[in-house]
């Protein structure tokens, strides 16, 4: 790793993984025609933590508010929160 991606992605838990994540949210930009870049978005909003939670309570690696993601059709129950799945919230 050079130091130039470590100033980049900030610490090494980012930079290894956006080694797993990155090539899912590229696929999933493609297909809406989204710019890719858009995937850096999720380091600086959650650090690429799908467990991330604001004091304001967005949650999840793309840091969605609760109202906003039931716009987007992301369940969200005792059970089930799915602004923390990396699929259904980069999708979203």
């Amino acid at each position: 790793m050079k130091n130039s991606e470590l100033t980049i992605y900030g610490d090494s838990k980012s930079y290894f993984l956006s080694k797993n994540y990155f090539p899912v949210f590229d696929d999933i930009f493609k297909s809406y025609g989204i710019p890719t870049e858009l995937r850096y978005l999720a380091i600086i909003e959650s650090a690429l933590n799908p467990n991330a939670v604001s004091r304001c309570g967005a949650t999840g690696t793309w840091q969605f508010m609760y109202y906003t993601a039931k716009l987007y059709g992301l369940q969200i129950n005792s059970y089930v929160d799915e602004r923390k799945d990396l699929f259904r919230a980069t999708d979203a």
